[in-house]
């Protein structure tokens, strides 16, 4: 039997610790956000990072284990997207994290926040896409989902954005010259009016060139444009 062993002395904290609200959005429309979260340890071979605490501006009724305050909020596993409800009344929503390793390495507080306004119209995907892979040869090389609007509205528009957190005016509106069905248009459109929408390889690749994921986000106008 051998004289000697090895053991590793961990002191530092999961890295570059990250949060962004509903994909680093500005505004939110509804309570119902997401964290979503990260850090550089995940990249590494051992995912260096088991656990997260949250806290802030979030109603304390919705999740015993996210509470306003720091000391009474839980430690729980670690998942990279995290559903929180955002406390009553708008205004600015400000939400702190930590990580901790799985030798109990806590992070400093980080943060990210969001400005709630209830009067903003909600855009919802009602329909997931029949197909979450496409290309540009025919049968193939088209996507449909369906989505709503909480509010009556007067337009709307179907982006190809730089990210989901993106707002009205970001990236490119996804054009039609091959095919695409209902990526834009005005009228007056009731809340709850379904439109089913069709996305075309030809067109998604003119709205964002290149192969690979494409963040897709729509929106719609209520005297405001959806966050």
């Amino acid at each position: 039997m051998p004289s000697y062993f090895t053991l590793v002395l961990d002191t530092r904290p999961p890295a570059s610790p990250t949060l962004l609200l509903n994909g680093g959005a500005s505004h939110a429309g509804v309570r119902e956000v997401v964290a979503v979260l990260g850090a550089a340890d995940l990249a590494l071979p051992t995912h260096d990072v088991t656990a997260m605490k949250l806290w802030g501006d979030v109603d304390p009724a919705a999740d015993p284990s996210v509470q306003p305050l720091e000391g009474a909020s839980s430690w729980v596993a670690f998942v990279g997207e995290y559903a929180l409800r955002l406390s009553t009344g708008d205004g600015r929503k400000t939400i702190y994290a930590r990580l901790r390793d799985d030798v109990l390495n806590p992070t400093l507080a980080f943060s990210d926040f969001i400005d709630y306004d209830a009067s903003l119209p909600v855009v919802a995907v009602t329909s997931p896409l029949d197909r979450g892979r496409i290309s540009k040869v025919a049968l193939a090389d088209a996507a449909t989902f369906g989505w709503q609007c909480s509010a009556d509205f007067t337009a709307y528009e179907v982006r190809a954005v730089p990210s989901v957190g993106s707002p009205q005016g970001a990236g490119v509106v996804i054009p039609t010259a091959g095919g695409s069905v209902n990526v834009a248009g005005t009228g007056a459109f009731p809340a709850g009016t379904t439109i089913s929408t069709t996305i075309r390889g030809a067109d998604l690749e003119a709205a964002s060139p290149g192969d690979g994921p494409k963040f897709v986000k729509v929106f719609a106008r209520s005297g405001a444009w959806s966050p």
